[in-house]
């Protein structure tokens, strides 16, 4: 009863502040997956894919967005009953299993991940229904256990990869591995295939040409590329990752920074307290949970995302949720632990009254601790319901367009965001949205043809993309959100617009500039930073996002020798759109500096030094040109003169842009 009273109020809780809106990342993608009987991006999650269409299916129109939500709250919800029975089990206390399960659900990641549409809480669970089964397992000996561990693994397989991550702690797990290969392994690996069986999906979507479709699945070839993530290098993590020993020891590190903010200090105590109980107790489950821990930040150093970028260190964060969940463990049995020590102090009095104080203030305490970590992130996740700042972004990017024209997104914002918008709710339907980045496969040029037969497609090999631009943009303006490719690309918002020339580009520079104040100043919905939502990572995201095409557009302006409108929209930046990056602060003492407004300039300079990336040579450019305005003979531009010359010798910085 207690159980199911918790887990209904746990439902409450996540469909009240659930999000009504798309979010950052991949969580658009997979919203249009589940309306389009579609294929994610590599390896395709088709167990979450299938699902996700299947109660898309049988849920109201109106709710798009929440069948989908639907697999993260359940799973959420799902791990929790797993940590309460596995709780109660070790520690043999209802209220400390109920407490640990709610623990759970109050951690920042976890909570937030449960509120909008994503894979990551679907995979908690299986790792966490995984390591219950094995649990069982060496308690009763029975092979239904076996069996379910089976289809466990294979459903899990087929729906996120980095269950392997854990294989080495749940082998270390099993208590009897001499004896487990007499037993009914056969079934076991029927129970297996028929779980991986899911991935049949993806060839089944494929072959019914769905919109998103990037390996081609429904053929042998490229379903192996689906499956591999061969788009991305099988054994990277994402396109472009490169080994980088430095940030990726830097990435393991970061997983004791955000357990310290995640658990807070008291959570680490009980932990500690845990992990000493079951060094004692239980050893197998001991070295279970710290080689998961290690794997954890193994896999994480695996990663190797730069975490000083607003938008990698958004996607970091969801890969924690899995690892938490072995944490949890040690933290029930230490809060039990707690337990056990207040009442060895109890031994010591004889008084009654002092005895029932302790034990009560063991309850008052613990519940104090969940409910204050709860209130805590509870700041944050209030605001997911009406968060429609990726939806702005969506309308936003269409509303940059003219009627008719071709636009390719790249980012995984600007790609899900705006396929969310064009396939799902069928916005803008007289645009022709084409990935350049696809263009050069054979079957998305036959797909790009039937979708949009006018656009021309046969292209010659090593020169696709820029063989597209160059004829097509004959027949149809073409917009993109990052230039990719050579060739006059100029500023409209935070799209880009490809010209035949620099001399067609200047032709038009007067109406280009009118047509970017009218988007800045009256069409955009610039997301503000604020106290309350910046804890929001994604946000900050989305915020750098559109701050960095303002600046692609002052840096026109300045090229253009429109110096007092660039001063205006350098002025939004740092002061309207709170923007925490540090360039838009230098570029603004350029500006002041080019009108002979050093005084204003000056102003600035102490914050702008302070906040000064060595690794942005935009900023020392600035800087630079600031001080030969402003201030020659500060000691200051000294430094900041070494320093460019320090890069110079390394050829570090492109000499021509100084």
């Amino acid at each position: 009863m207690i159980l199911l009273l918790s887990s209904l109020l746990q439902l409450l809780l996540f469909f009240l502040f659930r999000s009504r809106y798309i979010f950052g990342g991949d969580s658009s993608e997979f919203v249009t997956v589940a309306n389009t009987w579609s294929i994610a991006h590599p390896p395709g999650y088709p167990l979450y894919s299938l699902i996700a269409n299947v109660l898309r299916t049988i849920l109201p129109d109106a709710w798009h967005i929440e069948s989908v939500n639907i697999l993260s709250i359940v799973p959420t919800i799902g791990t929790s009953v797993i940590i309460y029975l596995l709780i109660s089990r070790l520690t043999k206390s209802r209220f400390v299993a109920l407490m640990s399960s709610w623990f759970y659900i109050f951690l920042y990641p976890v909570w937030l991940y449960a509120e909008v549409p994503e894979v990551f809480a679907l995979n908690s669970f299986f790792v966490a229904a995984t390591t219950y089964i094995i649990i069982r397992l060496n308690e009763s000996g029975n092979s239904k256990w076996l069996s379910l561990l089976g289809l466990t693994s294979g459903l899990a397989l087929a729906h996120h990869q980095t269950y392997i991550v854990f294989l080495l702690p749940w082998f270390l797990l099993i208590k009897d591995k001499r004896n487990l290969i007499s037993r009914k392994l056969i079934v076991a690996a029927l129970f297996f295939l028929l779980g991986i069986s899911f991935y049949a999906y993806a060839p089944i979507a494929s072959y019914l040409k769905p919109p998103l479709d990037v390996e081609n699945a429904s053929t042998i070839d490229g379903f192996v590329r689906l499956v591999t993530r061969a788009s991305y290098g099988t054994f990277r993590s994402y396109n472009g990752s490169e080994t980088n020993i430095v940030n990726q020891l830097l990435n393991s590190a970061a997983l004791m920074l955000y357990a310290l903010q995640d658990f807070r200090i008291t959570g680490l105590i009980f932990i500690g307290l845990g992990l000493r109980r079951l060094f004692k107790k239980n050893r197998l489950l001991f070295t279970s949970i710290v080689v998961a821990i290690a794997m954890q930040a193994l896999f994480l150093f695996y990663l190797n995302f730069y975490l000083n970028g607003s938008f990698s260190a958004a996607i970091f964060e969801r890969f924690l949720i899995a690892g938490y969940f072995f944490c949890v463990i040690p933290l029930g049995v230490g809060m039990a632990e707690l337990k056990a020590i207040l009442e060895k102090v109890t031994q010591y009095t004889k008084h009654t009254l002092i005895k029932k104080y302790i034990r009560s203030f063991f309850y008052v305490f613990l519940v104090m601790v969940v409910v204050l970590l709860g209130y805590s992130n509870f700041q944050t996740i209030r605001l997911i319901p009406s968060f429609s700042a990726f939806d702005n972004l969506g309308q936003d990017i269409f509303n940059t367009l003219p009627k008719g024209v071709v636009l390719s997104t790249n980012s995984d914002n600007g790609a899900f965001v705006s396929s969310y918008y064009y396939f799902v709710k069928k916005y803008r339907p007289d645009i022709k949205l084409i990935s350049l980045g696809l263009i050069q496969r054979t079957h998305y040029q036959e797909r790009t043809k039937r979708m949009y037969p006018v656009v021309q497609t046969k292209l010659k090999e090593n020169h696709e993309q820029e063989e597209f631009v160059r004829f097509n943009a004959k027949l149809f303006p073409i917009f993109v959100e990052t230039p990719t490719i050579e060739g006059t690309w100029v500023p409209i918002g935070i799209l880009w617009k490809y010209y035949g020339s620099i001399e067609e580009a200047n032709k038009n520079m007067s109406a280009i500039i009118k047509e970017n104040n009218n988007l800045w100043l009256k069409t955009y919905h610039v997301p503000k930073l604020t106290k309350s939502n910046s804890n929001l990572i994604h946000m900050r995201a989305l915020n750098d996002h559109y701050i960095n095409k303002l600046i692609a557009y002052v840096k026109l302006l300045i090229s253009q020798k429109e110096d007092v409108l660039a001063l205006k929209f350098l002025l939004l930046a740092v002061n309207d759109y709170n923007t925490s990056q540090n360039l838009p602060r230098v570029m603004l003492m350029s500006t002041y500096a080019h009108l002979n407004q050093c005084d204003l300039a000056k102003k600035m300079e102490n914050m702008a030094n302070s906040q000064f990336n060595k690794n942005n040579t935009d900023e020392l450019l600035y800087m630079l040109d600031y001080y030969y305005r402003c201030d020659k003979k500060s000691p200051v531009a000294g430094q900041y003169f070494r320093f460019y010359e320090s890069l110079k010798a390394n050829q570090k910085l492109p000499l021509n842009r100084l």
